[in-house]
């Protein structure tokens, strides 16, 4: 899939979790225990399916 396409659906997924684009956009700069306390946009660089991976499970509701 091509990045851009990926990161746009990422955002997309984060609207529908978060509600707004202010609280997105700290998503993707906050520390995220499920990635090591990195952020999302520094796994991004190294490994954008993770990522992509990541939230698709929470909006499935697969919280594992």
């Amino acid at each position: 899939m091509n990045l851009e396409i990926m990161r746009s659906m990422c955002d997309e997924m984060l609207l529908a979790l978060l509600g707004n684009v202010e609280l997105q956009e700290k998503w993707w700069a906050s520390q995220n225990k499920y990635f090591n306390n990195r952020t999302p946009n520094e796994v991004w660089l190294d490994k954008p399916t993770s990522v992509f991976g990541y939230l698709n499970s929470m909006c499935s509701g697969d919280y594992s």
